[in-house]
This record gives structure tokens, C-alpha cells and sequence, in this order.
């Protein structure tokens, strides 16, 4: 469940996973991240989980492999 703790903004959240608001959006939707909606004079704004984001990041952090460069001599 989320908190109000440790809440990003959804432009925090898109700067920390680096990612596009249709990304983003598409994690929400399938239950990769929870929103919560905080009422502010600007009417509602989504707030996202710290932890889930950070879980969510690490899932998806690129995966460092060797690269094999070969050279052909003739």
C-alpha cells in the first residue's frame, strides 16, 4: 500500500527511472507501481512510491556484458 513517506512527484519519478510519461504510465497500468492522487490547488496530482520505483529501476537496469570484438585478417 502506498504512504504518504517517501512519495515522488510524477516529474521526479520520470527523472529518477529516466523514462518517458507514457512509460511511466504504462507501469501504473500494469501494477508495476501504485499511484496515489494528492489534492492540490491545481487539482489532483499523481505521487508514486519510492521503494517501488527503486525496485522497478533496478529490475530494468541494463545488464553489463562482455563484447567479443573479432578481427578478420587475410
Amino acid at each position: 500500500m502506498v504512504g504518504k513517506l517517501n512519495m515522488m512527484t510524477k516529474n521526479e519519478a520520470l527523472q529518477f527511472l529516466e523514462c518517458s510519461k507514457r512509460t511511466l504510465n504504462r507501469y501504473a497500468k500494469a501494477g508495476k507501481l501504485s499511484v496515489a492522487y494528492e489534492k492540490t490547488g491545481n487539482g489532483l496530482e499523481a505521487r508514486y512510491d519510492e521503494k517501488e520505483l527503486e525496485v522497478l529501476k533496478a529490475e530494468n537496469a541494463p545488464t553489463h556484458r562482455a563484447l567479443a570484438v573479432v578481427a578478420v585478417v587475410s
